[in-house]
């Protein structure tokens, strides 16, 4: 990252109360910012980020039956866990639609609370997900039953 960059932040950051700028480039691989607009460049990768296991999670409530891991990964959580997984879908949705009408703002204010309230969630939101991949990790390891998982296909 540009010295200019860093330098930037680092008075936005005063301005703002916003995170370190190496907690953000740990949490949300921030490697390089290219443009002037940090904050909203910030935003960028905190959404690519939430994206991801946006993806993932909706993969595991809603399996493509298509999708032998899809199908697998679903029945790998009680109805009880898939209620806690929908919470979770809801939390990413929320900050990723926030940060999409925040940006058309134009306002820097906005932007740097929205970096705080991200960086805040996501925080929490990490511990939620290790162990949601815990269970598919530790899942995947175990026998299963192929001839009752996999049935259907003949």
């Amino acid at each position: 990252m540009e010295q200019e960059h860093i330098s930037q932040y680092e008075k936005l950051k005063k301005k703002h109360q916003l995170p370190d700028l190496n907690s953000i480039i740990v949490e949300f691989e921030v490697v390089d910012i290219d443009s002037p607009f940090i904050l909203r460049s910030i935003i960028k990768k905190i959404v690519e980020r939430l994206q991801s296991y946006t993806q993932l999670v909706e993969s595991i409530l809603n399996p493509d039956t298509g999708s032998l891991s899809s199908v697998q990964e679903y029945g790998f959580f009680s109805d009880k866990d898939r209620k806690e997984l929908f919470m979770l879908y809801k939390e990413f949705l929320g900050l990723e639609r926030d940060a999409h009408r925040i940006v058309l703002f134009n306002d820097e204010k906005a932007e740097a609370e929205f970096i705080n309230e991200a960086y805040r969630k996501w925080l929490h939101i990490k511990k939620q997900l290790i162990s949601v991949l815990s269970v598919l990790s530790d899942s995947w390891k175990k026998d299963l039953n192929l001839k009752t998982e996999l049935g259907y296909l003949g």
